[in-house]
């Protein structure tokens, strides 16, 4: 156990009571927890199944006597609130961590853990497999020397990443910092482990077991502009990109992301959207289909398997090929994964009963500002209750058509402040393909109207672009951040997939 925690009850308090705190009290037992705290005044003087939900105000007095439990799911405003208290002893609650404790393996004679990365859920992931009989000296955190030596980790064992290759007789859990980094590990075979257990590496964009999605009914508040910029400064999101971009750019694999955009329209009017009607500036294109079935092919003897859309910035349905399209490409290469985005607006129930087969993943974003299904999406929905195997492979995002999202590398109509993020590494270029209909090749997905171009599949194949001049170029400057590239300077992207 952390020795800070010494001397303390074996009581919790929770500081949040909203969905995640209660999936805290439902892991960490009524018994063990003495109350929950909320800032919220209409929340406090209630009780949770038993539990009395209190004031922040109570950690001055109790802050030595109980184990703090963050739960909460965008924790910096509550961590900070803890920090002004003096309060430093808290452990961060994920309900992803949570399940995976209860997925690794009981302890055996000779095996260790080893945490692949050291983040804010760490001290959760300690204290959980401590309780399931782990011993501490058999739990080991592996992390890069630059982290190792400014950071005060916990009193586990530390390891530099580079020197765990000869581990075999280990689970090996990974941080979300290292959740994209840690694939090339297995992949390059730099380590031999018992078990890989990775939870943060996210196949689909959103949970299988649902179809309906609406952020706006959770505790989760509407983003504005400045909440955005705020949320860039995570230090997780930036170390992600670091150790992400350093494990690619090392032995740099073939593109794990394609998009092939048939043709350059959408009829969405999103004012969020550099290519929604009225924005968009693009001279209209339509991918001929000779070039379609070239790419296909080039992939099929690529034996490609990572991700594919036959979208990027446009609706793919406006394009009547798209389901011919799908057929084609699912038959040549059946070991990718194939998603696409819609807005719905054209996806009558036929067209979807004709795509879906070829699909692994569905995503139809039902714009309304009254947050209710539109006529195709209700449709949809009432089908796949009938069906009920497609629940995996389909959601129905519940969305405004007035959101602030991205800066898309500078060009999203309704961002007013553009800040650079100059020393702000990106993976897009080691990871992502994106070719419009004329068979050039963008920069990322987040260079909507082509700014740049990397080069031309009808001239050269996808190996010889992708390892050619210009796209080694930008990998290059990425080293020293998005300053060094024009396109680049003001995106505010920090995703990993």
């Amino acid at each position: 156990m952390d020795k800070s925690l010494k001397g303390k009850t074996n009581k919790y308090i929770i500081a949040g009571s909203g969905d995640y705190g209660r999936r805290a009290l439902t892991y960490y037992g009524n018994d063990n927890v003495e109350f929950f705290m909320d800032n919220d005044p209409k929340k406090q003087g209630n009780y949770i199944d038993g539990i009395k939900v209190c004031s922040f105000e109570l950690l001055r007095d109790l802050s030595d006597q109980y184990r703090v439990i963050v739960a909460v799911k965008n924790y910096e405003a509550v961590v900070s609130q803890l920090t002004g208290f003096n309060v430093n002893d808290y452990i961060v609650f994920s309900p992803i961590v949570a399940e995976i404790i209860e997925n690794i393996p009981r302890p055996e004679k000779n095996c260790g853990i080893i945490l692949f990365g050291y983040d804010i859920y760490t001290r959760q992931i300690i204290d959980g497999v401590i309780k399931e009989g782990w011993k501490e000296d058999s739990i080991i955190i592996a992390e890069r020397k630059r982290i190792i030596e400014n950071k005060q980790l916990q009193s586990c064992g530390i390891k530099d990443i580079e020197q765990i290759d000869t581990e075999s007789n280990v689970v090996m859990v990974s941080s979300v910092i290292y959740a994209y980094g840690i694939e090339q590990y297995k992949i390059r075979n730099k380590m031999r482990t018992k078990k890989w257990i990775n939870p943060f590496l996210e196949e689909s964009y959103y949970p299988k077991d649902k179809v309906i999605i609406n952020t706006y009914t959770s505790d989760a508040v509407e983003t504005t502009e400045e909440k955005w910029i705020k949320d860039r400064n995570r230090t997780e999101a930036r170390e992600s990109l670091e150790d992400y971009y350093f494990e690619l750019n090392e032995e740099l694999p073939i593109f794990s992301h394609i998009e092939i955009e048939t043709v350059n329209r959408c009829n969405g009017k999103c004012s969020f959207c550099p290519v929604s009607v009225g924005h968009d500036v693009r001279t209209y294109a339509v991918m001929e289909d000779k070039l379609f079935y070239k790419i296909i092919d080039e992939l099929e003897e690529l034996d490609y398997r990572g991700r594919i859309a036959l979208f990027s910035n446009n609706e793919p349905f406006i394009d009547k090929r798209i389901i011919m399209f799908h057929e084609y490409a699912r038959r040549k290469l059946a070991n990718a994964r194939f998603h696409l985005y819609t807005n719905g607006s054209l996806l009558t129930l036929e067209k979807f009963i004709s795509i879906i087969e070829y699909l692994d993943e569905l995503i139809i974003d039902n714009y309304n500002q009254e947050l209710e299904l539109n006529d195709n999406s209700r449709i949809i929905y009432e089908y796949i209750k009938k069906n009920p195997e497609l629940i995996s492979k389909v959601d129905i995002v519940i969305r405004k058509e007035n959101e602030v999202l991205s800066t898309r590398g500078g060009d999203a109509p309704n961002r007013e402040v553009k800040i650079s993020y100059d020393d702000v590494t990106c993976t897009h270029p080691l990871r992502q393909m994106i070719i419009r209909p004329d068979g050039k090749v963008s920069l990322c997905c987040n260079d909507p109207y082509g700014r740049a171009t990397l080069g031309d599949v009808t001239n050269n194949t996808l190996k010889e672009i992708w390892y050619g001049e210009a796209f080694s170029k930008i990998r290059e400057q990425l080293k020293g951040g998005r300053g060094n590239i024009s396109y680049c300077k003001y995106c505010d992207f920090f995703g990993c997939k």
